[in-house]
């Protein structure tokens, strides 16, 4: 999914019938919108580096959130899509230097509530900026540069914060250039991206005995990740499963990772 600046429209790509969709938004081509976050075909769309809107590109939903008093860099759902009939929480996450601050916002609310999580003290993990949080089980999961982990849990009107290290072994984290958390069959997976793509690995988190196994394949499973939105689905194309695909297009196809080759490369669903 992309946004057509210059003509206010929104591309959907179809990777599986290799087909392309255009559908029109309510912005005005002369506005520069990006895509913040998507959720179950829900965008949250900035516009002009200013207002923050949302929009439902299938049924034409659309509102907007009131301002904020700081720029907002990763954003989460607590259900799979916001509107605005519902009373569902959207959080913002900001910080600098050793400070966090979540910002969070109900359809019932018409403005932000900002919340510091751990004033003046190292909050212990580097998020990453190009990841979005996921929200999972009553959590809020951040991925770290290096592959750690940071939980945000809301217990009453207090938030908890608590950071898992990462998988990797010490020497090896300097070399992740991108990481991603993605629900994967019901838990939440890490995948870190080393030496630019040449070397992948994938950790699920198991929450009970608060610990990362490996994962070697992914079944049945198509991982679809991009600093907008991370996801997974059951494929039934045998040809595309056990795949990771990445927002990045060569010509007619989709660049992608196999972990059965462990490599990188691009397709495209063959034209009849």
């Amino acid at each position: 999914m992309s946004l057509k600046n210059n003509k206010g429209e929104c591309e959907l790509w179809d990777l599986f019938e290799n087909r392309t969709h255009l559908i029109k938004t309510p912005h005005s081509p002369e506005y520069i919108s990006t895509i913040e976050f998507c959720e179950g075909g829900c965008l949250l769309m900035r516009i002009d580096d200013e207002s923050l809107q949302y929009f439902n590109p299938f049924t034409g939903t659309k509102w907007e959130y009131p301002p904020r008093d700081m720029i907002i860099w990763g954003y989460a759902f607590s259900t799979a899509c916001s509107s605005p009939d519902d009373d569902n929480l959207t959080i913002g996450i900001f910080g600098y230097d050793n400070f966090i601050e979540i910002a969070c916002f109900k359809a019932a609310s018409e403005e932000w509530d900002y919340h510091p999580i751990i004033p003046n003290e190292d909050i212990g993990i580097e998020l990453n900026l190009n990841s979005t949080p996921r929200y999972h089980d009553g959590a809020f999961y951040f991925i770290g540069v290096k592959g750690n982990l940071g939980i945000l849990r809301m217990l009453g009107e207090k938030w908890s914060w608590k950071v898992y290290d990462s998988p990797l072994a010490i020497q090896a984290r300097s070399k992740v250039n991108s990481s991603y958390i993605v629900e994967l069959d019901g838990q939440l997976t890490s995948v870190l991206f080393q030496e630019v793509g040449k070397k992948v690995q994938m950790f699920r988190f198991e929450n009970l005995e608060e610990r990362w196994v490996e994962l070697h394949d992914l079944g049945e499973h198509v991982l679809f990740l991009s600093p907008a939105s991370s996801f997974s689905i059951v494929e039934k194309d045998r040809a595309m499963r056990n795949r990771i695909y990445l927002s990045k297009r060569v010509g007619n196809g989709i660049v992608y990772y196999s972990p059965e080759t462990r490599s990188t490369t691009f397709w495209a669903r063959p034209m009849f």
